[in-house]
């Protein structure tokens, strides 16, 4: 998601904004909206957004002019300037120019050409982001190929972390990394070829690693890590460390393993697909007798414990990905199971094969629950009901219950027959029909009583639910 801020001195443009791009189904959040220049400054200064929706005239400080400051503030900064106005002046338009505001919006402006101005906006970020993402890689991995063909076979004085990814995002974990270790004396960050191993370098013996909050940070990039300090080629430092690996269940202490060292035969056997089709179908007995065959076969070789950590982390991949597919957040208890300090706790097979089995049928639990009834679809509905005044999106609705808005809206049209921002346009529009006939209110009352702040937008709704306009539909009513 983009984000996005708003600044206009005008509360009802601010608002209808704001209604328009949550309407949308553009890739955008709004973040803070302020009511003047100074209030803009801060809230730039507070967010950093990524598009800038600014009213030209403002009280305090007009938006060039905070434009022009928070360029010369920040001299790279990204943030997509959109500036709003009221007035044609030539002059102003050459100055947004001069002070780099990439498009221009005049008032009244209508919901058509607003969002093809948002969605150039957002194909020019993401094509940004792309390429971005492409110039990092592959200097990244170039300094990665010269770097290790360089110093393979020549001893290299300095303190070396090595860290086994929980996935394979390399990209996301450098930078993580980078925000991790500001201004350090680390000098290198890179990635090995198989994405799967991130090292940093520093030629200074004894470079500071682990203070508390690093060593939290750390852990939620990393499965495992391994500190060296000394003095030996790289080779040689990867070697000792498989060599040297505690083969106890769990080893106690942060440890590397290279991919290609686990066997095939432990990288073929765990076909999880069943197990998922048996957790997400609610079979209890089957994911039971997959569970227990699977600890079965890491018993047999149980020399290793190196498998269970594996198969530890692939199980809660799987259960993960199925909260994640029902809209679900992973609970507080379940989440701390998945934590890698959480292979501390077990001592035996038995311990682990009773964990899975707790996260699996706490998933089970929850699925039924979802699956087996329509409550939360009856939430939402009194929830509209009792709320249709207020600013209500997707997005708000889905936090309102704790769930994610894809699958929000898959379960309310599997279950309605509509979508909920259809629902909630009928119920609105069929509230504004009761006003319309009972009372002499003015459109644009009418309009924010049934919570729509711009009453052109609530025209344009009206007459797609009803076929005619308020004020046509006001006139028939009296005549009726």
């Amino acid at each position: 998601m983009y984000r996005v801020c708003i600044a206009d001195d005008e509360l009802y443009v601010r608002k209808s904004i704001t209604q328009r791009i949550e309407k949308s189904k553009l890739p955008l959040l709004v973040v803070g909206t302020a009511e003047n220049g100074e209030k803009g400054w801060e809230l730039f200064n507070k967010e950093k957004p990524d598009i800038f929706l600014v009213d030209i005239k403002m009280p305090m400080q007009d938006g060039l002019g905070m434009i022009e400051k928070i360029k010369k503030e920040y001299r790279n900064v990204k943030t997509k300037f959109i500036v709003i106005s009221g007035y044609d002046d030539f002059e102003y338009m050459q100055k947004a120019i001069q002070v780099g505001v990439v498009d221009y919006i005049r008032k009244p402006f209508e919901s058509e050409q607003f969002i093809r101005v948002l969605e150039k906006i957002c194909s020019q970020l993401e094509e940004e982001e792309i390429e971005e993402s492409k110039k990092m890689t592959k200097g990244r991995m170039i300094f990665w190929r010269d770097f290790y063909k360089v110093m393979k076979h020549k001893e290299v004085s300095g303190t070396f972390l090595l860290l086994y990814q929980k996935d394979m995002l390399s990209q996301a974990n450098v930078w993580k990394l980078e925000k991790i270790y500001p201004d350090s004396d680390w000098k290198y960050i890179c990635f090995h070829s198989t994405n799967q191993i991130l090292l940093l370098y520093s030629d200074r013996p004894g470079t500071p690693v682990f203070a508390s909050h690093k060593s939290d940070a750390l852990m939620d990039i990393a499965r495992y890590a391994v500190l060296y300090s000394g003095r030996e080629s790289l080779d040689q430092i990867l070697q000792c460390l498989e060599q040297n690996l505690d083969r106890r269940f769990y080893p106690g202490t942060p440890f590397l393993i290279k991919a290609d060292t686990i066997p095939e035969k432990h990288k073929t056997v765990w076909d999880l697909h069943e197990l998922e089709a048996a957790l997400k179908n609610t079979r209890e007995n089957q994911y039971q007798v997959l569970i227990r065959k699977i600890v079965g076969e890491l018993e047999a070789d149980n020399e290793n414990f190196i498998y269970y950590t594996e198969f530890f982390h692939v199980f809660n991949a799987v259960i993960a990905s199925i909260y994640t597919s029902y809209g679900l957040n992973l609970p507080d208890d379940i989440s701390r199971s998945f934590s890698p300090m959480a292979l501390a706790d077990f001592n035996r097979s038995e311990d682990l094969l009773k964990s899975v089995n707790a996260s699996a049928e706490a998933l089970v639990t929850k699925v039924r629950e979802l699956t087996g009834r329509s409550e939360i679809v009856d939430n939402v509905i009194r929830y509209i009901k009792n709320h249709y005044k207020e600013d209500i999106n997707l997005n708000v609705l889905a936090n309102e219950f704790f769930l994610s808005p894809a699958y929000l809206s898959r379960k309310f049209s599997q279950t309605t027959g509509v979508s909920i921002m259809s629902y909630l346009e009928d119920y609105r529009i069929n509230v504004a029909t009761d006003l319309l006939k009972g009372s002499e209110r003015s459109i644009s009352e009418i309009a924010d009583q049934v919570g729509y702040y711009d009453a052109n937008y609530f025209t344009k709704i009206f007459k797609k639910v009803k076929g005619i306009t308020p004020k046509e539909f006001r006139k028939m009513s009296k005549s009726c």
